[in-house]
């Protein structure tokens, strides 16, 4: 699965699912979020959100997301990166971690400080503890 180019001024969830999805953040996401986000969200910039709302448009785009249910509750974000090379090539992972989520992609890391990706153990986020990690992939 291909991760798309991550534009500039986004929070990290509407910039993981921009560069998830690839669709564009003011005609699909923002409303996606919109819709499945908080009551007071209806018309809001959506500035922050939870991870279940990110899943839920994931969903509705057209995207299966399944959480891994691994034996390590202390892997950070660089062991995943790590992990995805050795198996989870080619794969997309959605990582969770305290206030932020992250998306890697055959060890590298993407998010809304470093659009661009970055090896896990040079990531600002590299050594914060994976609290959520889903494998997402397109359905059909």
């Amino acid at each position: 699965m291909e991760l798309h180019q991550i534009p500039p001024g986004l929070w990290c969830i509407p910039a993981a699912l921009v560069a998830i999805t690839g669709q564009p953040w003011d005609a699909v996401i923002h409303p996606a979020l919109n819709r499945h986000g908080r009551a007071d969200m209806l018309t809001d910039v959506v500035t922050a959100t939870y991870f279940s709302t990110a899943l839920d448009v994931l969903d509705e785009l057209g995207y299966r997301c399944r959480r891994y249910c691994g034996t390590n509750p202390n892997a950070t974000v660089r062991t995943w990166a790590r992990l995805s090379l050795e198996k989870y090539p080619g794969r997309v992972l959605f990582v969770g971690v305290p206030k932020h989520v992250v998306v890697v992609k055959d060890g590298r890391v993407y998010d809304s400080w470093d659009p661009h990706g970055s090896e896990g153990s040079a990531h600002p986020w590299g050594t914060a503890r994976a609290t959520q990690v889903y494998l997402v992939d397109k359905r059909g």
